[in-house]
Parts: C-alpha cells; sequence; structure tokens
C-alpha cells in the first residue's frame, strides 16, 4: 500500500506555519521532505511526526539549535538527560511564573479597585514580589 503524501502548502496550513519555515527546516537540516515533484515537496507520516517533534520543542522555548541536538542525541546518554532534565526546570518555573500572574490578571477582573495600584490584595501580591527580590522584608 502506498503511503499517502502531503504538499508543504496543507502542512504548513495545517500547522499554523508558513511554508517558508518548513523550507528554513529542511535548509537547517531538521526536516527534509520525502520527494519533490513539480518543483512542490511532500511530506509523509515519517516527516510530519519529525516536524510534530520540532515544533513541541520549540513551543517549550528551544533554540533550534537545542532542538537538533535533542533529535540527533541519543536519549540514553547522560548529556541528553542533563539537558532535557534542564530544560523541564525551566519550564516548570516558567509554569510556576505564568500561574502567579494569571492569578494577578484574573484578580483584576473581579477587583473593584478603580486602579490597579489602589488595590490592597495587589499590593501586598507586589509587596512580596519585591521582598523576594530584594531577600529582605521591606516592613
Amino acid at each position: 500500500m502506498r503511503e499517502h503524501l502531503i504538499p508543504i502548502g496543507e502542512v504548513a496550513k495545517s500547522f499554523g506555519i508558513a511554508a517558508s519555515t518548513l523550507r528554513y527546516y529542511e535548509d537547517e537540516g531538521l526536516l527534509s521532505a520525502r520527494s519533490r515533484t513539480g518543483g512542490k515537496r511532500w511530506y509523509g507520516q515519517r516527516e510530519l511526526r519529525r516536524l510534530a517533534l520540532i515544533r513541541m520543542y520549540t513551543e517549550t522555548g528551544m533554540s533550534l539549535e537545542q532542538v537538533r541536538s535533542f533529535i540527533e542525541t541519543d536519549t540514553t546518554s547522560d548529556q541528553f538527560s542533563t539537558v532535557l532534565a534542564d530544560h523541564v526546570s525551566t519550564l516548570e518555573a516558567q509554569i510556576a511564573a505564568a500561574t502567579r500572574a494569571k492569578l494577578i490578571l484574573e484578580h483584576h477582573l473581579t477587583c473593584r479597585q478603580e486602579r490597579p495600584m489602589q488595590c490592597p490584595w495587589l499590593l501586598e501580591q507586589l509587596d512580596i514580589r519585591v521582598e523576594a527580590a530584594l531577600d529582605f522584608k521591606l516592613t
């Protein structure tokens, strides 16, 4: 049975990226088209899976160089485990920061103060951040 191949334009649209991004990934050696017919690139399941992995990694903030390293490194190596653990720690910190920001933004939706800096709850939250940054109590 012959594998179904998808043209570059359809792949780009489905992944929400520009076709030039796919060509760039190819230029950088991260991805290759299964075939080229009539000047058009075509992708099969293997290439689409690789693209999904590239996109997943870049969406977590990895650089293309890090993505390349991850794709090409043996997953049982110490280097892979170390870099991956570091990236997981970075993501956890970003998630915690985003969760705190979300809490504050949600509070703004229900806060009755005319201005954010008049809100006692927000001022308390800001004091906590300032004290943490300075590593001492303000009051």
